[in-house]
């Protein structure tokens, strides 16, 4: 896990309660184009049916 993704992870726990975290981050391999061109598609749908979403741009 990169370090940014570990802060956002921290920042957002819940402690009393489950939190289910979908991040392209981590889900898609960053280094293969073909793949993160393929899951780019997808990405509206797990936006679009998320409950809530949260965008990390750093500390």
């Amino acid at each position: 896990i990169a370090t940014n993704l570990s802060n956002a992870l921290r920042r957002i726990r819940l402690l009393d309660e489950k939190r289910y975290v979908w991040s392209d981050a981590f889900f898609i391999n960053q280094h293969n184009g073909e793949e993160k061109a393929i899951q780019v598609c997808h990405m509206l749908a797990i936006y679009q049916k998320a409950s809530r979403v949260i965008v990390w741009v750093g500390e």
